[in-house]
């Protein structure tokens, strides 16, 4: 079924963020593959999921997804798509962006994005694939310990936008985790993170509920089944960006 015609017969929304859905057992992870960088990482290991298969590497970037050796299993070096490959999932959450905002290639950032969801649908077929936009950062932390002043929230917010549209365009799940978390001056607020970027485990629980709470089933998403990626059209994509 091509895409137009899937996004006729679809009733979900793909231009909306999740909308809010009665909470889910913390089980419903336990077919999840969280692919990710050292936010990710974090998240698994502090907000107490205690489930979900850890495809993460810190410092990874949507540009390099496709080429970095992130992962050792059985003593061999995979990437992140080589390992979500090995095993078959019904959820793949998808986390980038943070270490991509010093780049400024905003094509390049959608346009890998685009990408990257096209070959995890390859790879997982039968697997809701949901979009985490970015959680703000805090400034003011990030000048005060690791000083690297290009992570900014209104960059982040462009980003944001971009993998909206990449999930809109893909017929993917765009979860706002953004508005989630943002204070009042459109920041993360102080007492979340010690960096500025790295959440506290409290927050962490408080973005384990969000998933729990913003969940949809492949069923209504894709009732005749789910549009063909790109590559599986014929189309040709173009190489990764590299960085």
């Amino acid at each position: 079924m091509s895409e137009e015609n899937q996004k006729a017969v679809s009733s979900y929304d793909f231009s909306q963020p999740a909308p809010e859905s009665e909470a889910v057992d913390v089980s419903y992870f336990d077919d999840a593959a969280f692919v990710g960088d050292s936010r990710t990482d974090g998240f698994l290991i502090y907000s107490g999921i205690g489930r979900g298969k850890n495809l993460t590497s810190n410092g990874l970037s949507i540009f390099k997804l496709e080429t970095k050796k992130a992962i050792t299993i059985d003593g061999q070096s995979y990437t992140l798509m080589e390992a979500l490959a090995l095993e078959q999932y019904g959820k793949v959450y998808l986390s980038l962006g943070i270490n991509e905002l010093g780049y400024y290639d905003d094509e390049g950032f959608y346009r890998n994005y685009c990408e990257a969801i096209d070959h995890i649908r390859e790879l997982q077929p039968n697997a809701v694939i949901y979009i985490q936009g970015l959680i703000p950062v805090n400034e003011t932390l990030i000048a005060q310990t690791t000083g690297r002043t290009y992570l900014t929230n209104d960059h982040l917010r462009v980003y944001n936008d971009l993998m909206k549209k990449a999930a809109e365009e893909k017929q993917a799940v765009y979860l706002d985790l953004y508005s989630e978390f943002v204070d009042e001056n459109g920041s993360l607020p102080a007492d979340a993170s010690k960096d500025g970027v790295h959440l506290r485990s409290a927050w962490c629980k408080q973005w384990l509920a969000y998933l729990e709470t913003h969940t949809v089933d492949y069923d209504t998403l894709y009732p005749n089944g789910a549009p063909q990626p790109a590559s599986a059209q014929g189309e040709t994509q173009e190489g990764s960006v590299e960085q």
